[in-house]
């Protein structure tokens, strides 16, 4: 699934997108060894690219790029991941794997690395967020991500208030919207019809209090947003350089509705919001309903498990989504690369401007740092005021409880945070 970041575009691996997209058995072996890695020895890649790339350490260092026993994978094939049989590359193995259960990890013994201080470390599967909370609350987990709602009740308990981290992310959360719509986007239509679809969009957004969003359903945790780029990276705009255009504005929110040809939503139709079913994307689709629902714009929200979501976007067939982008590596080229390019692989709300693919164009053959990161900021200073598929909310922050028995466990900054501490789990340790 991460083809895009090694091919053409972005990694720029010689043949990689030829081997990805070859649907001919014949050719396969031939363009296999036609790609530009080679092993000079045991302990040597040799990588040719395309064309040089700015960000090749970053991007060779993920984890799509760790490697894999191939032997290994030939001989126990589709079991080859199994805790008997897979072949690890960091300090924790697997020991046990119970599916929809655990998985439990003990210290990998060929690691030559520090030595984890854990002896076994279980991982519990647990899709509700709130029995997790309780699962803390009694002891049986040590740390746990919970809902933003539950970090509020643990800060007013003097027992847990210490042990609540809120960890920063790379993740911008907003409502894309599918700009093939005739009425939302107008993709390909007149010039009248593109400039309303437009204001609707422009309404849409400028009806949105994102600082009263995050306060009623997130309790405060996450930072309102009306930028993509997220805090952190290099060429971060920030809520500065968008506010005035697309930002909470009633009374241009009104008006802008007017431009679009439906005063006080005369003349639309409902419009279907698809989110995953749970309960803050229940009260986050009730509070964008309310303030949709005072400009006289209705939706129709349907709330479906995450399969269901990820094919509804994957397939395009969608108005309004709340969805975003979660970092891969930290680089501004990450959130826009194949999302805002005509055609590009992730653009799943068909956002097409001329002057976006020009900027990345001028980003692609830069040959200063400076130039690069400019052109990319022309690229986020177009998809942003004209709403190219994207009506940005919030740049998320995850809650999580962290025992006081856990040591080693530390937050590691703002773009680079799954849960705290998880770059360094050898570093943790049971406290005396």
């Amino acid at each position: 699934p991460y083809q895009y970041v090694l091919g053409a575009g972005i990694g720029e691996l010689k043949g990689c997108d030829e081997l990805f997209n070859n649907k001919d058995a014949t050719k396969k072996q031939a363009l296999v060894d036609a790609l530009g890695i080679t092993a000079v020895d045991p302990t040597t890649l040799q990588i040719t690219m395309n064309k040089p790339v700015a960000t090749f350490t970053t991007i060779w260092s993920l984890w799509a790029t760790f490697p894999s026993r191939k032997d290994i994978v030939t001989k126990f094939a589709d079991k080859w991941t199994d805790p008997a049989n897979i072949v690890v590359n960091g300090p924790f193995t697997m020991k046990e794997l119970v599916a929809k259960d655990h998985v439990t990890l003990a210290p990998n013994p060929n690691w030559i690395g520090q030595k984890p201080a854990l002896q076994s470390i279980t991982l519990k599967f647990i899709d509700d967020l709130s029995a997790a909370f309780k699962a803390f609350q009694t002891g049986e987990l040590l740390e746990t991500e919970i809902l933003a709602t539950d970090s509020t009740v643990a800060k007013k308990d003097s027992a847990l208030k210490d042990q609540v981290t809120l960890v920063p992310t790379a993740r911008i959360t907003t409502i894309q919207v599918q700009m093939k719509d005739p009425i939302l986007g107008a993709n390909g239509g007149t010039p009248d019809a593109v400039k309303k679809a437009y204001n609707l969009r422009l309404a849409l957004s400028r009806s949105i209090n994102r600082k009263a969003l995050s306060d009623v359903v997130y309790d405060g945790v996450n930072a309102p947003a009306s930028y993509w780029v997220v805090k952190g990276l290099k060429g971060f705009q920030g809520n500065e350089a968008f506010d005035k255009a697309i930002g909470f504005d009633l009374a241009a929110a009104k008006q802008a509705l007017v431009d679009a040809g439906y005063p006080a939503g005369a003349g639309l139709p409902t419009f279907k919001y698809v989110a995953r079913d749970n309960k803050q994307r229940r009260d986050e689709a009730d509070f964008l309903a309310k303030a949709w629902g005072d400009l006289g714009i209705k939706i129709d929200p349907q709330f479906v498990d995450s399969k269901t979501r990820s094919a509804t976007f994957n397939k395009e067939d969608f108005q309004l989504f709340p969805g975003g982008w979660q970092l891969d590596y930290p680089d501004i080229e990450n959130p826009l690369v194949g999302l805002f390019d005509t055609g590009g692989g992730n653009n799943h709300y068909n956002c097409s401007r001329p002057d976006v693919d020009a900027a990345f164009k001028e980003a692609a053959s830069a040959t200063s740092e400076d130039v690069r990161i400019k052109a990319y900021q022309k690229v986020e200073t177009s998809i942003v005021p004209n709403l190219c598929g994207i009506i940005p909310m919030y740049q998320d922050t995850r809650p999580f409880m962290v025992s006081k028995k856990l040591g080693g466990v530390l937050a590691n900054g703002t773009i680079d945070s799954g849960q705290p501490g998880n770059y360094c789990v050898e570093c943790w340790f049971v406290k005396k």
